[in-house]
């Protein structure tokens, strides 16, 4: 565990975590839990779990078309410029996917 971030709130008062780079860590190094909460504590040498992303599925493409279509509509209203910054996304299957509308390698 490593850069636990304690200074979001609960919708709608939440404001975005302010990181604009991939290197830059905001948080602390452990998690705070009062001690009447820990129960146990378990020590091991077992590496992570850490399971590979799935390829991409057709819901996941659809969802990341929707999500490009979206954009296009905000940047065309003028909500939003062309550059996107600064965008966040969580980790996993279809935040790592790859674009579906990116150049293919001919």
């Amino acid at each position: 565990m490593h850069d636990i971030y304690y200074g979001s709130a609960l919708p709608p008062d939440r404001k975005p975590i302010p990181l604009t780079a991939p290197n830059e860590r905001i948080g602390e190094p452990c998690l705070h839990v009062g001690s009447t909460k820990v129960v146990a504590v378990i020590t091991t040498d077992a590496p992570d779990r850490n399971s590979p992303f799935s390829a991409p599925d057709i819901a996941s493409r659809q969802i990341a078309v929707h999500l490009l279509d979206f954009f296009d509509h905000e940047i065309k209203r003028g909500r939003l410029t062309g550059k996107l910054l600064p965008l966040q996304s969580g980790v996993g299957d279809i935040a790592n996917a790859p674009c579906p509308r990116a150049p293919t390698k001919d």
